[in-house]
């Protein structure tokens, strides 16, 4: 699956249905091995536009994509990245399927590690902190370690 047509990449629309489709198949590998590099080919603010649409789905596996395809691109406009903090402070404050919240969770420390590049407010420490609770509470720590490495650090 390449998303390169003779030189060009694929187009916005294109490439995040097919990201979408991948996620929502749980063609994981796809979509860490193939996808996931690849988008960074295309503009960050753009691409989370169009991924905000798609954070109220149903379908865990989309979110769960969508979470994860956030902490790979760099937001500039502050707008969607207020809109994708607001997001993803809803994921892991409140998601019941623990890798949708975990990848949320990325999202959200990447965002402490980054400081000055986004308004840090109160309410990403609050989610982090529900996050940490509810993981505690329903002994996903573990599962969540192995399956997503990045929050090892979070969980130590």
């Amino acid at each position: 699956m390449n998303c390169e047509l003779e030189g060009q990449i694929m187009p916005l629309d294109e490439f995040v249905a097919l990201y979408i489709n991948t996620a929502k198949d749980k063609k994981w590998d796809e979509v860490d091995e193939k996808l996931i590099p690849q988008i960074t080919e295309y503009n960050g603010d753009e691409m989370a536009k169009k991924l905000l649409a798609f954070t109220g789905s149903k379908n865990s596996n989309i979110r769960d994509g969508v979470a994860t395809a956030f902490s790979h691109l760099d937001i500039s406009d502050l707008e969607v990245e207020e809109k994708v903090i607001t997001e993803m402070n809803r994921f892991a404050s409140f998601d019941k399927n623990k890798f949708v919240a975990g990848r949320a969770v990325v999202f959200l420390t990447s965002l402490v590690q980054k400081e000055g590049t986004a308004p840090l407010r109160q309410s990403v420490h609050e989610a982090l902190g529900k996050f940490r609770a509810r993981a505690e509470e329903n002994n996903w720590v573990l599962i969540l370690k192995k399956e997503i490495t990045e929050l090892n650090t979070f969980f130590t």
